[in-house]
């Protein structure tokens, strides 16, 4: 998918891109620009599939490109002013995102993008589980079969696999990846910090704060976050 980005704000730049990559590492930046002429001429010169768009640069309101392209190009909108919202409704607009921009409601409007194009696959249908995790011992690179991982729980910025015979291995990968690529038949986020194996899973004790927690075969004690606990033991329950 190619995606071009209209900001000019640097910092929310980096940051949009840094949400788009986490997504979807499919998705390519095609560039970004901060003027309304520089839009114009790239949109008429490049295959553009997506157009994040702030509504306030430096050389006037972008929504003006609109006269001179053809505004069926799918556009989400990106502003600090919420006064704009009507604006993008002129538009073949997917959505508008006001900033600091809010992962969870970029990726609903990245799926609501998804599900308006031709040929659209569900999330689930088109990623593949992964049935192997490639990780570093020592000098070695040993491909781990999924099914012996334990859990993974993140710690400062690296996440650390723990099989099932209670031995770590330290990843690159964050657990926004792995939540993405590992069976969600077999595996659950149950926090910000830690997706677990089903296998692990005995017995559940409710806690007064309306969390659960329950041990791991190598005795730690892990609390199902109080937002997922409904989910998740709907998940239990499949």
């Amino acid at each position: 998918m190619n995606v071009l980005i209209v900001e000019d704000e640097r910092p929310a730049a980096r940051r949009l891109i840094q949400l788009l990559e986490a997504y979807n590492s499919n998705i390519e930046i095609i560039d970004v620009l901060e003027e309304c002429t520089q839009v114009i001429q790239t949109i008429q010169s490049r295959k553009i599939d997506l157009l994040f768009l702030d509504i306030h640069l430096s050389d006037g309101y972008s929504t003006s490109i609109f006269d001179q392209i053809d505004a069926r190009l799918p556009v989400i909108f990106t502003t600090a002013y919420d006064k704009y919202a009507l604006e993008s409704y002129k538009t073949r607009s997917i959505d508008y995102l006001l900033k600091p921009i809010d992962k969870k409601r970029l990726y609903q409007a990245l799926k609501k993008f998804e599900q308006l194009q031709p040929n659209h696959q569900t999330e689930a249908e088109a990623i593949t589980f992964k049935s192997r995790i490639l990780i570093k011992s020592g000098k070695k690179l040993i491909p781990l079969p999924t099914s012996e991982i334990a859990y993974i729980f993140s710690e400062k910025s690296q996440s650390i696999i723990v099989n099932q015979a209670q031995q770590q291995f330290l990843t690159h990968h964050t657990i926004d990846y792995f939540e993405k690529y590992l069976d969600s038949s077999f595996f659950y986020r149950i926090n910000r910090k830690c997706i677990c194996n089903i296998n692990q899973i005995e017995s559940l004790q409710s806690n007064s704060n309306q969390t659960l927690s329950f041990e791991t075969s190598d005795h730690n004690l892990w609390n199902v976050s109080r937002e997922r606990v409904a989910d998740f033991k709907k998940w239990l329950n499949k």
